[in-house]
């Protein structure tokens, strides 16, 4: 039984459950169906029992883990799956503009009340991480808007007279009403990129509301995507701050950060843990936390014999800091465990080995609390990773010149075409030459180089193209030094769609608030205005380094941030390990003529051999996960629970 808005019921959830919005534009009221409960039901795998729904006209909205709140004065409805931080100012700023704003108003009821005063440009004045839906029923329009950085996600799907909306890909697939036919094209951009950025689903039709966008629905069936807020933008604001006034002023936006989100909704009353990975992010966190709220436990995994030495840093900061530290190893024989659960929380298919370790950390840390603090951020905010160090190359004469003409081209030329003729605009983009710093970004980064694809899926390999990619990104050739355009295609792809994704799904999936503090607004809008060069040139995270001396040993502070290319070698030869990625020679994604089976089997005798410069497992854990997601997605109806199958029943190994 789906609970209505009008019953205004709750039933019982479990603390900290995550909430999740749905809904459904229909044609018109008289082909209305019954829609929604197969999306709440999904989403309340994580949610616990509390739903809530909203009927007005063709339009069918849920929520779950929540409720909507609604202004009788002005027919507008909200729900928010996430938090708004600053409400103080917040509730300030509608007071100057002639509100009645109580003290102990709820974000909900202040995020209606921004909406009557600002319209759609409340999101300009509102902070936090959040996906949330105004319902305006004199405008007869929905009006669905994601976070500034991407810390939750929202899927949209619309064809002919539908729009279908909600927190979850499953969730979608689950109405029965969209085919679960692959997107090639995603899949390829899964295999350059080990995960599928911006927009991209795995879905064929389903996409993705990009991190500081907004739809506007009308019931007509019009729909138009908006950007609320331009990360590039903040570039360009040269400051003239010295060293010292940015180090001050980058340590009072972390602690208030931090004191915000300890502060925030039930956070204050709960327990609270911070997971720690041995990196400085994550170890500045655990200072920070600990001097706002003394007694949080750490928590760390690690996989045996591969990262050993972050474990160790990991303890060095529990015991400098004062934190109880909780910490478990990943082996050969328990890697594949609730692989498939974790394949089935995250939606889409991830080729980070790292996966199971926060799918860890998350089983640890709900034994003992309900909210977990993180460094997620740090690398890409602060410039904290020695790709940041690659030396800035002085421009030819010909990219002096197309850096000219570029913004013209695309202005009075490409920016029109995009409107009028689509596909004409990406085959001119194809050709059109792309930053060769910003090209050796993607590749440096990539899962796969184009070689590798070609190898690995003859028949996608020509579908994913790394300079039409950049293209997609109007605004980089204004940031400036390679050092910035790293940290921006940092926090524009990885951070958002590789790092955050995983953790907010995975935590979600155990019943944990989950929060960031790296990804504060005003810590990410100062950092990026900081003047050029300074301490992106310095790299490897010197800003965060010189704050963290006077607290940790050298040992934890001066431990560089760097690739490993060899990161779980040895582990392909294990016989678990190798019989798994055998079977997958005879796989879903082999019989369907996705992955090729003679470059599975040439990476299983490469795995033998040992050649130094190739990794065999990056690649067969990649197409493990893709297999997996593929048997669970597409080769079988949707559910709305997760699996219990283990990987070895579901390859029938």
């Amino acid at each position: 039984m789906v609970w209505s808005d009008q019953q205004n019921s709750k039933r019982g959830a479990r603390a900290n459950t995550m909430p999740g919005l749905c809904g459904i534009l229909y044609p018109d009221v008289y082909q209305m169906g019954q829609v929604l409960p197969r999306m709440m039901l999904t989403l309340a795998s994580r949610s616990g029992l509390v739903t809530d729904d909203y009927t007005y006209k063709n339009l069918n909205i849920g929520c779950t883990s929540t409720q909507f709140h609604h202004d009788t004065r002005t027919a507008t409805r909200t729900a928010i799956d996430g938090t708004i931080y600053h409400l103080d100012t917040l509730r300030k700023k509608l007071r100057n503009k002639g509100r009645d704003i109580t003290g102990d108003a709820s974000q909900e009821r202040l995020i209606l009340q921004a909406y009557a005063v600002w319209g759609v440009d409340f999101l300009e004045h509102i902070d936090g991480d959040f996906v949330l839906i105004i319902l305006d029923q004199s405008r007869e329009e929905l009006i669905i808007a994601r976070d500034r950085i991407g810390r939750k996600p929202l899927y949209w799907f619309q064809h002919t007279n539908q729009f279908l909306f909600a927190s979850e890909l499953k969730a979608l697939l689950a109405t029965g009403m969209i085919p679960a036919t692959p997107s090639m094209e995603a899949i390829a951009t899964y295999l350059f990129f080990g995960y599928m950025p911006q927009d991209a689903t795995p879905i064929e039709g389903i996409n993705k509301l990009l991190p500081a966008h907004y739809i506007r629905l009308h019931f007509n069936q019009n729909k138009s995507i908006h950007s609320y807020w331009s990360y590039h933008s903040y570039f360009n604001k040269d400051g003239t701050y010295h060293r010292a006034d940015e180090e001050q002023r980058v340590e009072a936006l972390l602690k208030d950060s931090v004191h915000t989100r300890v502060s925030s909704g039930s956070t204050k009353k709960d327990k609270i843990g911070c997971l720690v990975s041995g990196g400085l992010g994550s170890a500045s966190i655990a200072h920070y936390l600990q001097c706002e709220h003394p007694n949080s436990d750490g928590y760390t995994v690690g996989f045996r014999g591969d990262n050993d030495t972050d474990m160790q840093t990991a303890e060095t900061v529990a015991e400098t800091v004062g934190i109880v530290s909780h910490s478990q190893l990943i082996t050969e024989d328990n890697l594949f465990t609730d692989l498939p659960r974790i394949i089935w929380h995250l939606d889409e298919p991830i080729a980070d080995p790292y996966i199971v370790a926060t799918w860890r950390l998350s089983q640890l840390a709900a034994n003992k609390v309900n909210v977990v603090f993180s460094g997620v951020g740090s690398d890409e905010v602060l410039a904290g990773h020695t790709r940041f160090l690659k030396p800035e190359l002085p421009p030819t004469f010909s990219q002096k010149l197309d850096q000219m003409l570029k913004p013209i081209i695309k202005l009075l030329f490409l920016k029109p075409l995009t409107l009028v003729a689509p596909r004409t605009a990406l085959r001119f983009l194809k050709h059109y030459p792309t930053d060769p710093q910003q090209a050796q970004y993607l590749a440096d980064n990539a899962l796969m180089d184009p070689q590798m694809m070609h190898l690995a899926a003859p028949s996608l390999s020509r579908l994913f193209d790394p300079e039409t990619f950049l293209h997609r990104f109007y605004s980089i050739d204004e940031i400036g030094t390679s050092a910035d355009v790293t940290m921006y295609l940092d926090v524009k792809t990885r951070l958002s769609d590789l790092y955050i994704h995983q953790y907010d799904r995975l935590t979600a999936a155990h019943g944990l608030t989950w929060h960031t503090p790296f990804l504060d607004r005003r810590l990410i809008e100062f950092v990026a205005s900081l003047p050029r060069g300074g301490y992106r040139k310095e790299g490897g995270g010197s800003l965060l380094k010189h704050l963290m001396r006077p607290i940790y040993p050298s040992s934890v502070v001066e431990r560089p941030k760097i690739k490993r290319p060899a990161f779980l070698k040895s582990w392909a030869q294990h016989p678990k390990i190798f019989d798994i990625f055998s079977a997958l020679s005879h796989g879903t994604l082999v019989g369907n003529g996705i992955i090729s089976r003679g470059w599975i089997h040439q990476l299983l005798e490469l795995n033998n051999n040992r050649p130094a410069h190739i990794n065999p497992f990056r690649y067969l854990w990649a197409v493990l996960c893709l297999e997996l997601w593929f048997r669970l997605y597409i080769d079988n109806p949707a559910t709305t629970a997760p699996p219990t199958a283990t990987v070895e029943e579901i390859l029938k190994v």
